[in-house]
């Protein structure tokens, strides 16, 4: 279940869900932005972050950005985050059950 990959993380008094995506995942914004020309600190411009929180996600560190700078993430860059979001919840529910 979706909820069971879900971590929260508190910032100023709010908290926000994180996704605990798989490096593959993370790997694929990666090769996202590439396709798109666009350089880390472009991406972090357009999504409003820190370029070092686009690096460490790309790195498989998916818990630096929230739910919501994933989804503004896969906008900019055209990717499906639902599908891809669902792929993944469908993918860690077949190991489980091996």
């Amino acid at each position: 279940m979706i909820t069971s990959i879900l971590k929260f993380r508190k910032k100023k008094s709010i908290l926000f869900a994180v996704l605990d995506l798989s490096e593959e995942i993370c790997g694929q914004f990666k090769a996202a932005r590439h396709a798109k020309g666009m350089n880390q600190s472009s991406l972090a411009r357009a999504v409003g972050c820190q370029q070092s929180a686009i690096s460490m996600f790309e790195a498989g560190m998916s818990t630096k950005l929230s739910d919501e700078m994933v989804k503004k993430m896969a906008e900019v860059l055209g990717l499906d985050f639902e599908a891809m979001r669902k792929a993944e919840a469908e993918r860690r529910k077949k190991s489980e059950d091996s």
